[in-house]
Formats: structure tokens, C-alpha cells, sequence
């Protein structure tokens, strides 16, 4: 079959996913920005704030195995300057760190989401083992660059 993104069963790159893709995560992250700044001292919001800096481990994770190097450390800061691009070692050095604490911090009996968590209905306990197991799969991303730092 054939159409805009398929010729005769061959798939024919579309620089227009990837635009679109790069375009949208940046929205993404300045929301999860927002919530961490604005709230990341009201205890009434730990958990919130918690599982808003381990989805946004999640959105640059994707970003920097799509892309390389990025903006991380300074990306939607409302500096209104360009944002540096980090190296993605940096990037996998920061967020184990950021998923280690956020891990930490939730608090099972704490502010809980309920449904409107569309991942895992405000059960704190499966966003911990999320967490965790992007700690590990992250970890198995540096093997290659920095063995010693993976284990």
C-alpha cells in the first residue's frame, strides 16, 4: 500500500514526527516546571509535585534518546534567554538523582490524585516502582558511557 509516510512496504522518514515531537515537549515540560516551582514546598502537593518530576524524568528520557544532547538544566526556566544544551550523560546523571529523591519524598498516605491520575489512579506505591524501574533502565543506559555510575 502507499501513502504519505509508506512507499511500496518501505517506510520513508517523515521529519515532520519529529518536529512535531520536539515542538510539543517543550509545552510539556514548562507545565511540569510550573507545578514543581509553585508547589514544591506546600505539603499539601508533595505527592503531585513528586510524580510531576518523575513524568518529567520520563519526557526527557524520551527527548534525549531521540535527540542527543538537549536542553535540560535550563529548558523552560522562564529565563527568556536560549537554553544551553547538556550533554546527555549530564541529562542520565540528573535525572537518577531527580527520580531517586522524588521516589523518596511520596508518601503513601499523603495528597493522592485519584482519577485524575490517568497512569495509575493515585496509587503513589506504582509510581514509586516507576520510578525505581526507570532508575534501573536509565542505569542500563550508561553501561556503555560511565560502567561504574551504572552499577
Amino acid at each position: 500500500f502507499a501513502n504519505d509516510k509508506y512507499t511500496s512496504n518501505v517506510c520513508v522518514p517523515n521529519d515532520d514526527w519529529s518536529q512535531d515531537y520536539w515542538n510539543k515537549v517543550w509545552g510539556w515540560v514548562a507545565a511540569l516546571n510550573e507545578v514543581v516551582a509553585n508547589y514544591g514546598d506546600d505539603v499539601r502537593y508533595n505527592n503531585q509535585v513528586q510524580i510531576s518530576r518523575i513524568w518529567r524524568a520520563w519526557i526527557f528520557s524520551r527527548t534525549t534518546d531521540l535527540f542527543g544532547d538537549i536542553p535540560y538544566s535550563e529548558a523552560c526556566n522562564n529565563s527568556g534567554q536560549a537554553a544551553k544544551y547538556d550533554t546527555q550523560k549530564e541529562i542520565y546523571y540528573d535525572m537518577i538523582k531527580e527520580l531517586a529523591e522524588a521516589s523518596e519524598k511520596l508518601n503513601p498516605g499523603g495528597d493522592n490524585m485519584g482519577n485524575a491520575d490517568l497512569i495509575f489512579g493515585g496509587d503513589v506505591a506504582r509510581w514509586k516502582q516507576f520510578a525505581n524501574s526507570l532508575r534501573l533502565r536509565f542505569a542500563m543506559r550508561m553501561t556503555e558511557a560511565d560502567p561504574a555510575k551504572a552499577k
